[in-house]
């Protein structure tokens, strides 16, 4: 599975009523090896999504945000779709065009694919352990100091600060 197709699977659902269900329902179809392809395009999204840009954007959007609250906010950031993750990725305050009006949290797409894999066939997906290429999350800042807030993500922090 190229990451186009891994895209358009998300694009698809991203409307749906119940994003898990949807999801759930695209990922069934696939073959062994399209549902390992997934699972791997998704975890390194999620993988390229822990900045701490886009921790702060969690901490303003949700009015805090623990480790595993971040854990599962990327999740849901990749579930808003290809042109609002890549356009975060670029600049976390870009989160602003998301509209973002309910809690976007997902834990249960984290484990999605992998879940129903072994719903599937039977035994665990294997999965890639060859390292990611390293990367910097940036700068680490106190999300609670509302002038750093607004120096990094001025348009998140004036909607939801």
């Amino acid at each position: 599975m190229t990451l186009d197709v891994f895209w358009q699977i998300i694009d698809k659902v991203k409307c749906s009523d119940d994003l898990v269900i949807g999801l759930e329902i695209m990922l069934w179809n696939l073959s062994k090896q399209e549902l390992i392809a997934f699972n791997e395009h998704f975890r390194f999204a999620h993988y390229k999504a822990n900045t701490w840009d886009i921790w702060g954007a969690a901490y303003l959007i949700n009015g805090g945000c623990s480790d595993d609250g971040f854990i599962d906010f990327r999740n849901g950031l990749i579930l808003l779709g290809k042109e609002i993750y890549n356009a975060t990725l670029e600049n976390a305050d870009n989160l602003i065009h998301a509209n973002i009006t309910h809690d976007i949290r997902n834990e249960d797409a984290g484990f999605l694919a992998m879940d129903l894999f072994e719903e599937k066939y039977g035994f665990e997906m294997p999965t890639n352990d060859e390292p990611w290429p390293e990367y910097s999350m940036g700068e680490n800042w106190d999300f609670d100091n509302y002038d750093e807030n607004k120096k990094r993500l001025p348009r998140l922090t004036s909607r939801y600060w």
